[in-house]
């Protein structure tokens, strides 16, 4: 009996431990709350495995809490974006440009903020909005597709009417339809 107890109380630790050895992103992972995004700074994980297919996979959470206007979520997306490379960054990038049809708000709302944040200010909002820009890999390859998903895209962005939000607006804008130019 005393074993048993000893087994119980054991195995009661067990998630304890994983739950308090867990990354930030991790936790994020376990429970998308805001608290949890506003608490990510990298995504990293505790076993350290340096494995892209895991890390692309649970990006798909991230996207589903941004497709759902989560502002954290997205506020989380355009902290990530600077700092990453390859194929990681792309996909935050091609994450962030999804949100502009769905959420034109929203995406324009986080975009000023990421850039007032950084010190960007009005005059860095080409930095980013480059996200707006239709780079993901499902349009590679097929300029009808892309010249239609940034069509819309400007459709989506020009129904902000936000002062706040004009001279981020009209820069992504601006660089969607140099894109479209620049396809012809």
């Amino acid at each position: 009996m005393r074993l048993r107890t000893i087994i119980l109380c054991f195995v009661a630790l067990i998630p304890a431990t994983r739950v308090r050895g867990q990354t930030p992103w991790e936790r994020y992972l376990e429970t998308p709350t805001p608290e949890n995004a506003r608490a990510v700074r990298t995504l990293t994980y505790t076993d350290s495995a340096d494995n892209l297919d895991r890390l692309l996979d649970d990006l798909q959470l991230l996207e589903d809490q941004m497709a759902a206007g989560d502002s954290a979520a997205v506020r989380l997306a355009f902290r990530l974006e600077p700092k990453a490379d390859g194929v990681y960054g792309e996909t935050l990038a091609a994450m962030l440009g999804r949100l502009v049809r769905i959420n034109p708000t929203l995406f324009l709302r986080e975009l000023r903020l990421a850039n007032v944040s950084t010190a960007g200010g009005a005059a860095g909002a080409h930095l980013r909005c480059r996200c707006a820009t239709v780079a993901a890999p499902e349009f590679v390859d097929r300029l009808r597709a892309r010249t239609y998903e940034a069509q819309q895209r400007i459709l989506a962005l020009k129904t902000v009417r936000d002062p706040r939000l004009r001279t981020w607006r009209d820069q992504c804008v601006t660089e969607l339809k140099a894109e479209l130019r620049s396809d012809r």
